[in-house]
């Protein structure tokens, strides 16, 4: 049993902006009880127990700053089968989102994309995206609207290398997207540029091709902040 004037310390941290409810044992103050996380942030709580109410009564909250350039790291995905490789579970509020590719391959010749999706599912159309090919003195380019295209067409190529996503207008829900890829067996150079609006806040990513082909060697893995 709690003792008058004890202290009570709760910390919350959400994955997004959740809704917070209390027991019958918690009471407000003139400080009120929160009712909801902000994004991300931990929020920090002081409570004392009051023999006359027999609750905890909040005295304090506080929303801790982020972590000035704090970056979330995935968890790596084998590029090894399936014809796409999803991460979900991207927090709102995330602006910048690195894709690593460590020697990515298919078993065909399609090209490879990245689409981006909301709550609702992975977004298929309205990409504006111009991605270009070098191999050795030669350099072929591709518009597209399916995704963000990767114009590497040979089986046998392994990309590595990194494409950022970057939220250029967080009321249009629209991302940019910059990279560079290369293969060192093939001596060629690929590029990914353009923008996608969504129809609502980014949660997620996914990696695939235009066809039939699966994944066949290789990692992948996402950071964000």
């Amino acid at each position: 049993t709690p003792t008058d004037g004890q202290e009570l310390l709760i910390a919350v941290t959400g994955t997004a902006a959740r809704a917070l409810t209390y027991g019958t044992q918690f009471e407000a103050s003139t400080v009120a009880l929160p009712t909801t996380t902000v994004t991300t942030a931990r929020l920090d709580m002081k409570f004392v127990w009051r023999v006359d109410t027999s609750k905890w009564r909040i005295v304090w909250a506080t929303v801790a700053a982020a972590a000035a350039g704090g970056i979330t790291l995935g968890t790596p995905v084998a590029s090894t089968s399936g014809t796409a490789i999803d991460f979900t579970g991207i927090p709102a509020g995330t602006k910048r989102i690195t894709i690593n590719f460590v020697n990515v391959s298919t078993s065909g010749t399609e090209y490879k994309l990245i689409r981006l999706g909301v709550a609702a599912g992975i977004e298929t159309t309205g990409y504006v995206s111009a991605p270009a090919s070098i191999i050795g003195t030669v350099t072929a380019t591709v518009g597209a609207t399916g995704g963000f295209f990767i114009n590497s067409l040979l089986a046998a190529q392994e990309l590595s290398g990194s494409v950022i996503l970057t939220l250029e207008n967080s009321t249009t829900n629209r991302w940019c997207a910059t990279g560079v890829l290369s293969n060192n067996s093939t001596a060629s150079v690929h590029t990914v540029s353009g923008t996608k609006a969504l129809a609502g806040v980014l949660d997620r990513i996914s990696l695939t091709q235009n066809g039939t082909d699966t994944f066949d060697v290789g990692e992948i893995n996402i950071a964000y902040e």
